[in-house]
């Protein structure tokens, strides 16, 4: 039969021959949905057992002579943690393993401690009130809706969501927090702007960079005409295509490739050039990519 060693995470199972026994710490079981408040007491074991024997379990209050493990060593002030299999670490455990405080070391003689036990477990962001939890996904944030009164997962539907944010409707305000869920999503933007039936080139001032940012690319695309070339500089002189970008085909987005000059800080300014014009377009655009 299973020895369960002292100083092992147990929890109660309220289901054993309908009455409660105490079993190994098991953090898939702990965390099923809908888990009855008996099953999720937990404690300490003060002595070695054998498995589903009646033993003493210690929640709250001061065990000493208690051995380090995890080939660790412990000193005066370490907060102990639970780990996956029931052993005691200083080390405080990552996603998704429930956060399971043990205590705190607060005297040591030699290789044994004296614990400060009070076993508590750090709330999931599911067990919060008001909190609608169902499956986040990879970068989904929380929306908390006033109808409901709930914080809600989900991605961001972009012209409903940020007209609501900066205060756009009356029926509906959205406060945001990020879920822990994925990488941070590629903050692109775009600038451009359409020249309307050009017949000579020229270059337009479109845009002055409110924060630091860099070039990705630059993109062009005409209606009409026979052939145009394009390009885009920065601060009226340093070009971001080392050739122009020769737009040759109608009605179809044309990338200039490779980018130079790409860095912009604070105050640089982005102006579109359309270097020459065959035929008779009716417009010709330019789109200058950033990422910040």
């Amino acid at each position: 039969m299973a020895t369960i060693p002292r100083f092992t995470l147990v929890q109660i199972d309220a289901a054993q021959d309908g009455h409660a026994a105490v079993v190994p710490w098991n953090p898939a079981a702990y965390e099923q949905p809908g888990l009855s408040t008996a099953h999720k007491l937990l404690g300490v074991t003060m002595t070695t057992s054998e498995y589903q024997e009646p033993l003493a379990v210690m929640r709250r209050g001061v065990l000493r002579d208690v051995a380090r493990q995890n080939a660790e060593t412990w000193a005066v002030g370490d907060i102990l943690w639970a780990k996956d299999d029931g052993s005691i670490t200083k080390t405080r455990p990552a996603a998704p393993l429930p956060l399971v405080v043990i205590g705190t070391v607060f005297e040591t003689i030699s290789t044994l401690h004296t614990v400060d036990v009070d076993v508590r477990v750090l709330p999931s962001l599911g067990e919060l009130s008001g909190v609608l939890v169902e499956t986040p996904a990879d970068l989904d944030v929380f929306i908390h809706k006033a109808s409901t009164n709930l914080w809600e997962p989900r991605r961001l539907t972009h012209l409903t969501d940020l007209s609501n944010i900066q205060g756009g409707s009356a029926s509906e305000q959205y406060h945001l927090t990020l879920a822990q869920h994925g990488p941070a999503a590629d903050p692109q933007i775009q600038r451009g702007g359409a020249f309307i039936s050009p017949t000579a080139a020229v270059a337009v001032m479109a845009w002055r960079a409110p924060y630091a940012c860099t070039v990705l690319n630059v993109r062009g695309y005409r209606s009409g005409g026979t052939a145009v070339s394009v390009n885009a500089r920065k601060n009226g002189a340093s070009t971001h295509l080392a050739a122009d970008l020769n737009l040759s085909s109608d009605v179809t987005w044309m990338d200039g490739g490779a980018v130079q000059n790409a860095t912009y800080a604070a105050g640089d300014t982005l102006e579109l050039l359309l270097q020459s014009v065959t035929g008779t377009p009716a417009q010709v655009v330019v789109q200058v990519d950033f990422r910040r």
